[in-house]
Parts: structure tokens; sequence; C-alpha cells
């Protein structure tokens, strides 16, 4: 059973993200709260698993609270953020604070659950739908044509086709059941596309291997 806590401060959009949880037996909510302080006024009395947060609050905002859930807990408690922001500032400040995945409200329910399911997994979660966004932004993107930008990577072809699939948004899981690999040989090759692209999560790496040409958005 995950234990799952809501924030969000519009009570409409809360309630329908409940009702939407509690379709599903695997997921018991135990808890709800309108702003960051009052979740984390809360979060010692209660045995949390994941917390699904909205990112733009009254108060504290999603990307600092998520900051202050991961130091309380020690990195134990997994954060999944929803947005209303397609933008690839939001994304990338969500994933640097720690956040373990992030969704855009305009969510289908199996979306949702998915973000969750592979989350408590110990992966982190990427939607398609901000995949194209990380590309969109880098097409529309207006680059200075330095040599950092130009700069060459070394990744071999199995990298770059490990780095297409997570861009579509599939888990270690379903990557190495694709390619007939163990899921170790999966996370060993994403470790080592994150070091040599010198970045420090998925929307860096998607960002930047579009930026230096290693895939194509398509």
């Amino acid at each position: 059973m995950t234990k799952i806590y809501l924030v969000e401060d519009h009570h409409i959009v809360r309630y329908g993200i409940k009702n939407l949880l509690e379709l599903n037996a695997e997921y018991q909510i135990v808890g709800e709260a309108e702003s960051a302080e009052d979740l984390l006024a809360d979060l010692n009395k209660t045995q949390v698993d994941i917390v699904i947060t909205d990112i733009s609050m009254e108060g504290m905002d999603g990307i600092e609270l998520t900051k202050k859930i991961k130091k309380l807990s020690g990195g134990s408690i997994r954060v999944l953020v929803l947005s209303m922001h397609a933008d690839q500032l939001y994304i990338n400040n969500c994933f640097e604070a720690g956040a373990n995945g992030y969704l855009l409200k305009d969510f289908k329910k199996n979306e949702l659950y998915s973000a969750i399911d592979k989350i408590m997994k110990g992966e982190k979660f990427i939607s398609r739908s901000v995949s194209q966004i990380l590309a969109d932004s880098y097409i529309n993107k207006e680059f200075n044509g330095s040599a950092r930008n130009n700069q060459k990577v070394d990744i071999t072809k199995r990298e770059k086709e490990i780095i297409e699939l997570i861009s579509q948004g599939l888990s270690n899981k379903e990557i190495a059941e694709k390619l007939f690999v163990s899921i170790s040989t999966v996370d060993a090759h994403r470790y080592n596309i994150l070091k040599k692209l010198d970045v420090k999560n998925t929307a860096e790496m998607i960002t930047k291997a579009i930026k230096n040409k290693i895939i194509i958005p398509k």
C-alpha cells in the first residue's frame, strides 16, 4: 500500500485528484493540505511514502517544499510535482530540488498512476509531454554558438539508443525489456550518460542530448 500525502491549495482540484487516487486500491491517502506549511507541520506525525504537490501555492512553493521534504526525510519520501507550467526552467528547478517526477496538470488517470508507481520503484518520472517541452525549448532557443554549446560528447551507439528511449518516457525496466538487457545494465548506462554529459538529472540529460545533436526531436 502506497501512502500518499496530497498538497494542493485549490480545493476543487485537490478533491478531483483525491477522487482519482481513491479509485486505486493500492493507494492510501494519509493526509491532505492546502499549503506547504500545513504539510510540514504534519509530516513528522504521519507515515508518508510520497508527497504529491502543486508547484504554485501561496507562501512556500512546491520547489522549496520539495527541498525541505528531502532534507527532513533524508530523501526517503518521494515527491511528485504537479504543474501548470510547461516550461523548461520550472522542470529543471524541480528536479534540481530533488523531485522524483514532474507531471503537467492535464494528465489522465493512468498517467498519474504510472508516475506514482515508477517513482515508488525508485525511478524518475518524466512524461512524454514534458520530454516534448524540453525538445521544443531547444528548438525555439537561440544559441550563441559558443564552443561549449558545440562541444563534442563521446556517446556510444547503445547510450544514444537509451537516451532516445528515456526521452520517450520509458522506465529503466521498460528499456531493459526492449533492449533485452538487465535493469542494472540500463542503470549503468544511465550513470555513464549523466557523467559524460555532465548533467544531474533526466531533464538536463535530454536537453543537452538535443543541444549536442545526439538525438533529434521527433
